[in-house]
């Protein structure tokens, strides 16, 4: 069935929902719009630094350029930047394992390589030596208040008896 087109107004055309696509293609075509046009303005000055020549009127690479000697060249530099990559391969194991020392957290999340382990235990027996020196003061601190009122209390009571024995004469 053809759709049916009525004079003077115009047909829309089928809207097709591409959902979550729609913004990544329309970028990916403005990618595409946007490469084409720094191609356009940067092959005209490659052209002009390689030049052009009547052997070879395009531009590109000239004649009398030795390919056996580029393809030399590239080889040797891929056999050097291979022996870089090897000589740098034991370097980054020991950084990840820098980093995987340094990256353990204690049971507080302070990292552990910041206090020394035996630092960190005689901190940790001192503080408990205080807890309990504190405990006995606070002990001690509480006896004596007993035994001032039993003094007191003593004391009251002698002079209780003094007064006593004294009016008993």
């Amino acid at each position: 069935m053809q759709p049916v087109i009525i004079p003077f107004q115009t047909a829309q055309p089928p809207v097709i929902d591409y959902g979550q696509l729609g913004p990544i293609l329309s970028y990916i075509l403005l990618g595409l719009f946007m490469l084409k046009w720094v191609w356009d303005m940067v092959s005209p000055m490659i052209n002009k630094k390689l030049g052009s020549s009547e052997d070879n009127p395009g531009g590109g690479l000239p004649a009398d350029v030795d390919m056996r000697l580029m393809a030399s060249q590239v080889a040797q530099l891929c056999e050097s930047s291979s022996a870089i990559a090897k000589a740098l391969l034991p370097m980054g194991r020991q950084i990840d394992t820098l980093h995987t020392w340094h990256n353990v957290n204690d049971e507080d999340g302070v990292k552990v390589w910041y206090i020394r382990r035996s630092f960190y235990e005689a901190i940790r027996k001192h503080n408990q030596e205080l807890e309990t020196l504190s405990l006995i003061l606070r002990e001690l601190v509480a006896e004596q208040k007993r035994m001032k009122e039993s003094y007191e209390s003593l004391r009251m009571d002698v002079r209780q008896l003094v007064r006593d024995v004294a009016n008993a004469d």
